[in-house]
Protein backbone atom coordinates (compact mmCIF):
# COMPACT_ATOMS: atom_id res chain seq x y z
CA UNK A 1 0.00 0.00 0.00
CA UNK A 2 2.87 2.38 0.80
CA UNK A 3 4.30 1.83 -2.67
CA UNK A 4 1.02 2.31 -4.51
CA UNK A 5 0.12 5.39 -2.45
CA UNK A 6 3.32 6.93 -3.83
CA UNK A 7 2.16 6.44 -7.43
CA UNK A 8 -1.35 7.63 -6.61
CA UNK A 9 -0.11 10.72 -4.75
CA UNK A 10 1.97 12.03 -7.64
CA UNK A 11 -0.74 11.17 -10.18
CA UNK A 12 -3.13 13.36 -8.23
CA UNK A 13 -0.48 16.06 -7.83
CA UNK A 14 0.05 16.27 -11.60
CA UNK A 15 -3.57 15.76 -12.65
CA UNK A 16 -3.28 12.21 -14.02
CA UNK A 17 -6.45 10.15 -13.64
CA UNK A 18 -6.36 6.97 -11.55
CA UNK A 19 -9.52 4.95 -12.26
CA UNK A 20 -8.70 2.26 -9.67
CA UNK A 21 -6.56 1.76 -6.56
CA UNK A 22 -6.52 -1.93 -5.63
CA UNK A 23 -5.19 -3.62 -2.51
CA UNK A 24 -4.64 -7.29 -3.31
CA UNK A 25 -5.73 -9.25 -6.36
CA UNK A 26 -8.60 -11.52 -7.36
CA UNK A 27 -12.27 -11.24 -6.38
CA UNK A 28 -13.29 -7.92 -4.84
CA UNK A 29 -14.34 -8.03 -1.19
CA UNK A 30 -15.07 -4.33 -0.76
CA UNK A 31 -15.07 -1.25 -2.96
CA UNK A 32 -15.90 2.42 -2.65
CA UNK A 33 -15.52 5.51 -4.81
CA UNK A 34 -13.53 8.47 -3.50
CA UNK A 35 -13.45 11.28 -6.00
CA UNK A 36 -12.70 9.80 -9.41
CA UNK A 37 -10.91 6.73 -8.04
CA UNK A 38 -12.48 3.38 -7.19
CA UNK A 39 -10.73 1.85 -4.16
CA UNK A 40 -11.01 -1.93 -3.92
CA UNK A 41 -9.98 -4.52 -1.33
CA UNK A 42 -9.43 -7.90 -2.98
CA UNK A 43 -9.21 -11.47 -1.76
CA UNK A 44 -5.53 -12.32 -2.41
CA UNK A 45 -3.35 -10.06 -0.20
CA UNK A 46 -0.20 -10.20 -2.34
CA UNK A 47 0.51 -6.68 -3.51
CA UNK A 48 -1.77 -4.25 -5.28
CA UNK A 49 -1.80 -1.71 -8.07
CA UNK A 50 -2.88 1.73 -9.19
CA UNK A 51 -4.45 1.98 -12.64
CA UNK A 52 -2.92 5.02 -14.35
CA UNK A 53 -4.89 6.45 -17.27
CA UNK A 54 -3.07 6.66 -20.60
CA UNK A 55 0.17 4.97 -19.60
CA UNK A 56 1.01 3.98 -23.17
CA UNK A 57 -1.02 6.41 -25.28
CA UNK A 58 -2.99 9.61 -24.80
CA UNK A 59 -6.67 8.75 -24.35
CA UNK A 60 -8.90 10.74 -26.77
CA UNK A 61 -11.21 13.00 -24.81
CA UNK A 62 -9.03 12.67 -21.70
CA UNK A 63 -5.86 14.30 -23.00
CA UNK A 64 -5.43 16.51 -19.94
CA UNK A 65 -5.65 13.51 -17.60
CA UNK A 66 -3.47 11.03 -19.53
CA UNK A 67 -0.04 10.02 -18.27
CA UNK A 68 1.41 10.01 -21.79
CA UNK A 69 0.46 13.67 -22.26
CA UNK A 70 2.44 14.89 -19.26
CA UNK A 71 5.99 16.34 -19.38
CA UNK A 72 8.82 13.84 -19.04
CA UNK A 73 9.81 15.01 -15.55
CA UNK A 74 6.27 14.42 -14.29
CA UNK A 75 6.15 10.95 -15.85
CA UNK A 76 9.47 10.06 -14.22
CA UNK A 77 8.29 11.38 -10.85
CA UNK A 78 5.09 9.35 -11.03
CA UNK A 79 6.98 6.17 -11.93
CA UNK A 80 9.48 6.71 -9.10
CA UNK A 81 6.78 7.77 -6.64
CA UNK A 82 6.21 4.28 -5.27
CA UNK A 83 9.92 3.69 -4.75
CA UNK A 84 10.27 7.10 -3.08
CA UNK A 85 7.46 6.33 -0.62
CA UNK A 86 9.01 2.92 0.14
CA UNK A 87 12.30 4.61 0.97
CA UNK A 88 10.64 7.31 3.09
CA UNK A 89 8.59 4.74 5.03
CA UNK A 90 11.53 2.39 5.52
CA UNK A 91 14.10 4.93 6.65
CA UNK A 92 11.62 6.93 8.74
CA UNK A 93 10.46 3.78 10.56
CA UNK A 94 14.02 2.66 11.26
CA UNK A 95 14.98 6.16 12.41
CA UNK A 96 12.08 6.23 14.85
CA UNK A 97 12.10 2.63 16.08
CA UNK A 98 15.56 1.16 15.70
CA UNK A 99 18.39 3.41 16.98
CA UNK A 100 17.30 4.58 20.42
CA UNK A 101 15.11 1.68 21.42
CA UNK A 102 17.53 -1.01 20.31
CA UNK A 103 20.28 0.59 22.41
CA UNK A 104 18.08 0.79 25.49
CA UNK A 105 16.40 -2.58 25.11
CA UNK A 106 17.94 -5.34 22.96
CA UNK A 107 15.81 -7.68 20.94
CA UNK A 108 14.25 -10.53 22.87
CA UNK A 109 16.60 -13.53 23.23
CA UNK A 110 13.91 -15.75 21.75
CA UNK A 111 13.73 -13.57 18.64
CA UNK A 112 17.49 -13.63 18.04
CA UNK A 113 17.49 -17.43 18.33
CA UNK A 114 14.35 -18.05 16.27
CA UNK A 115 15.53 -19.78 13.03
CA UNK A 116 12.40 -18.62 11.22
CA UNK A 117 13.62 -15.02 11.54
CA UNK A 118 16.94 -15.87 9.87
CA UNK A 119 16.00 -17.57 6.58
CA UNK A 120 18.79 -18.81 4.32
CA UNK A 121 18.53 -18.13 0.60
CA UNK A 122 15.85 -16.33 -1.37
CA UNK A 123 12.35 -16.05 0.05
CA UNK A 124 9.06 -15.46 -1.74
CA UNK A 125 5.75 -13.84 -0.81
CA UNK A 126 4.75 -16.70 1.48
CA UNK A 127 8.08 -16.49 3.26
CA UNK A 128 7.71 -12.75 3.67
CA UNK A 129 4.22 -13.18 5.17
CA UNK A 130 5.60 -15.83 7.52
CA UNK A 131 8.44 -13.52 8.61
CA UNK A 132 6.05 -10.65 9.26
CA UNK A 133 3.69 -12.90 11.24
CA UNK A 134 6.52 -14.41 13.26
CA UNK A 135 8.10 -11.00 13.98
CA UNK A 136 4.74 -9.74 15.30
CA UNK A 137 4.92 -12.38 18.05
CA UNK A 138 7.91 -10.54 19.53
CA UNK A 139 6.18 -7.19 19.76
CA UNK A 140 5.44 -4.11 17.66
CA UNK A 141 9.06 -2.91 17.63
CA UNK A 142 10.45 -5.94 15.79
CA UNK A 143 7.34 -6.02 13.61
CA UNK A 144 7.92 -2.41 12.54
CA UNK A 145 11.59 -3.12 11.79
CA UNK A 146 10.67 -6.01 9.52
CA UNK A 147 8.10 -3.88 7.69
CA UNK A 148 10.73 -1.16 7.19
CA UNK A 149 13.29 -3.63 5.81
CA UNK A 150 10.73 -5.16 3.46
CA UNK A 151 9.77 -1.68 2.25
CA UNK A 152 13.42 -0.88 1.48
CA UNK A 153 13.83 -4.19 -0.34
CA UNK A 154 10.72 -3.48 -2.42
CA UNK A 155 12.21 -0.14 -3.43
CA UNK A 156 15.36 -1.86 -4.72
CA UNK A 157 13.42 -4.67 -6.41
CA UNK A 158 11.17 -2.24 -8.27
CA UNK A 159 14.21 -0.50 -9.76
CA UNK A 160 14.98 -3.62 -11.83
CA UNK A 161 14.64 -2.80 -15.56
CA UNK A 162 11.74 -5.21 -16.14
CA UNK A 163 8.68 -3.92 -18.04
CA UNK A 164 6.17 -4.90 -15.35
CA UNK A 165 8.20 -3.09 -12.67
CA UNK A 166 8.76 0.63 -12.20
CA UNK A 167 12.37 0.41 -13.35
CA UNK A 168 11.32 -1.15 -16.64
CA UNK A 169 8.57 1.40 -17.22
CA UNK A 170 11.03 4.19 -16.46
CA UNK A 171 13.56 2.75 -18.93
CA UNK A 172 10.92 2.57 -21.67
CA UNK A 173 9.80 6.16 -21.05
CA UNK A 174 13.40 7.44 -21.15
CA UNK A 175 14.24 5.52 -24.34
CA UNK A 176 11.11 6.80 -26.05
CA UNK A 177 11.91 10.36 -25.00
CA UNK A 178 15.50 10.06 -26.23
CA UNK A 179 14.63 8.48 -29.59
CA UNK A 180 11.34 10.25 -30.22
CA UNK A 181 9.70 6.94 -31.16
CA UNK A 182 7.14 4.79 -29.36
CA UNK A 183 7.80 1.13 -28.66
CA UNK A 184 5.26 -0.80 -30.72
CA UNK A 185 2.36 -2.40 -28.88
CA UNK A 186 3.37 -5.82 -30.20
CA UNK A 187 6.96 -5.48 -28.92
CA UNK A 188 5.79 -4.09 -25.58
CA UNK A 189 3.27 -6.91 -25.09
CA UNK A 190 5.85 -9.56 -26.04
CA UNK A 191 8.48 -8.22 -23.62
CA UNK A 192 5.90 -7.87 -20.87
CA UNK A 193 4.59 -11.42 -21.38
CA UNK A 194 8.09 -12.93 -21.31
CA UNK A 195 8.97 -10.97 -18.18
CA UNK A 196 5.73 -12.02 -16.50
CA UNK A 197 6.41 -15.70 -17.19
CA UNK A 198 9.93 -15.34 -15.76
CA UNK A 199 8.61 -13.70 -12.59
CA UNK A 200 5.89 -16.36 -12.22
CA UNK A 201 8.61 -19.01 -12.57
CA UNK A 202 10.66 -17.24 -9.90
CA UNK A 203 7.54 -16.99 -7.71
CA UNK A 204 6.95 -20.75 -8.01
CA UNK A 205 10.57 -21.54 -7.12
CA UNK A 206 10.65 -19.24 -4.09
CA UNK A 207 7.21 -20.43 -2.95
CA UNK A 208 8.40 -24.04 -3.13
CA UNK A 209 11.41 -23.12 -1.01
CA UNK A 210 9.13 -21.24 1.41
CA UNK A 211 6.99 -24.35 1.87
CA UNK A 212 10.05 -26.59 2.35
CA UNK A 213 11.48 -24.15 4.88
CA UNK A 214 8.18 -24.00 6.78
CA UNK A 215 7.92 -27.79 6.92
CA UNK A 216 11.53 -28.20 8.08
CA UNK A 217 11.07 -25.49 10.75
Amino acid sequence: MVHEIGHWFFCKLFGVATPEFAVGFGPTLFETDIGTTRFTLNLIPLGGYVEILGMRNIIPGFEAFSFAAKPLWQQVTILLGGILFNLIFGFATLAIVAPSRLRRKPLPKEASEDPALHPKGAIGPLGILALISRSALYGPRLYAIFLALISLNLAIFNLLPLPILDGGQLLIVLIQAATGTMLSTQAYDLITTITLFLLVFLFLITTSKDIQRTVSD
